[in-house]
């Protein structure tokens, strides 16, 4: 059992897309724009995401930041030099504030007007501050991860492997990024997580206040309605015998109605959350693990912690935390197509400005600053 963030899967299927973009090439009789000269554009914005993540903290360096990469990264040869392309630089300050630079494919197919081009498929170089998970690699679970593999280094940082994508850790003066996650760790975040869904049954979300001003407002409507329903009803007992029993039947259906809401609204539905199977199994859960923590002796608390196949877990050195005042490291990736597939000239864009130093010398100097 693995358990992966939105973001990991995303950048999955990113490069499961790449190489079904590259593969249908000869399927669909297009051909790359190799001689065109594309568009520049750069955009940036602030997510909602990040003031729910981090609320009462500032953007502000962070965008800073990210653009300051990105206008690195625009002022490189590589994208000077750039045929066949378009380029955005999109910089986000999100709960994974990034700067990804896009090299998108123009291509165009047979019998097209010319000067007509569409994008095919892309490629892009993508810059993180204080992202813990795109440092981790393969979560297994709630921050805790399998060892990446080193397998390489790149302007002097090293370069890792976690299967899902390679990345460069850019972490000035930290020489053990992944420390071992013990069981006394492990057993701790899961009560944390268990006490946290403990408390949403607690809070006032549950505790039916929402719920009995719905059932009031409602029901207090539907009487309203009732009594003047009721009263044409009479009114026209005389005038439309027909019509008036026709009211009636609507009023008799309606005071039913009444009575469900009369009966809803005097439910305990705080004491109902409480009562509910669901809060009792996490109170229990946390039962069984304090009772378990508590058992341990100090040397097997210490003991690193495995994931239920065996694979042992690591954390991030609390030095790689996320800041929004200053930049503790950085992670950044390169996403290619496969290799041994046809080069596209968006691929062609990302091992270039791969290969320029000073560039990179320049953006991860901002980490080394601090």
């Amino acid at each position: 059992m693995r358990l992966h963030t939105g973001k990991l899967r995303n950048t999955a299927l990113v490069a499961i897309a790449l190489c079904l973009s590259v593969s249908i090439i000869a399927q669909e009789g297009y051909t790359y724009a190799k001689d065109r000269k594309g568009s520049v554009k750069s955009r940036s914005d602030i997510s909602y995401t990040f003031r729910e993540m981090f609320p009462g903290e500032s953007p502000e360096f962070l965008k800073e930041s990210l653009n300051k990469i990105a206008s690195i990264l625009l002022s490189s040869e590589t994208v000077k030099g750039a045929n066949g392309v378009d380029i955005e630089a999109y910089s986000s300050v999100s709960e994974f504030s990034n700067a990804d630079l896009s090299f998108q494919n123009l291509a165009r197919s047979e019998g097209d007007p010319p000067g007509e081009y569409y994008h095919k498929g892309s490629s892009s170089v993508n810059v993180y501050i204080n992202d813990s998970q795109s440092a981790s690699g393969n979560n297994l679970y709630s921050g805790f991860f399998e060892l990446p593999v080193k397998v390489g280094e790149f302007q002097g940082y090293p370069v890792y492997d976690c299967t899902v994508y390679k990345y460069v850790l850019v972490a000035p003066g930290v020489n053990n990024p992944f420390l071992p996650c013990s069981k006394e760790d492990l057993i701790r975040r899961m009560i944390k997580e268990e006490q946290e869904k403990i408390k949403m049954f607690e809070s006032a979300e549950n505790d039916g206040s929402n719920e009995k001003e719905s059932i009031d407002k409602g029901l207090k409507d539907i009487k309203r309605e009732y009594a003047e329903m009721k009263k044409m009803a009479e009114a026209k007992k005389k005038s439309d015998p027909e019509q008036a029993a026709i009211l009636m039947e609507s009023v008799k259906g309606m005071e039913l109605v009444i009575k469900e809401l009369e009966n809803s609204a005097s439910r305990d539905f705080a004491n109902e959350a409480k009562n509910s199977p669901e809060y009792t199994y996490h109170q229990e859960v946390v039962r069984s693990l304090e009772e378990e923590l508590n058992g341990m002796s100090p040397a097997e608390r210490a003991k690193q912690a495995v994931w239920s196949d065996g694979t042992p877990l690591y954390k991030l050195n609390p030095a790689l935390k996320q800041s929004s005042e200053r930049i503790n490291f950085m992670t950044v990736m390169f996403l290619t197509s496969n290799p041994g597939m046809d080069r596209t000239p968006a691929d062609g864009c990302v091992e270039k400005i791969k290969g320029e130093s000073h560039i990179w010398r320049q953006i991860f100097s901002l980490a080394e600053g601090n």
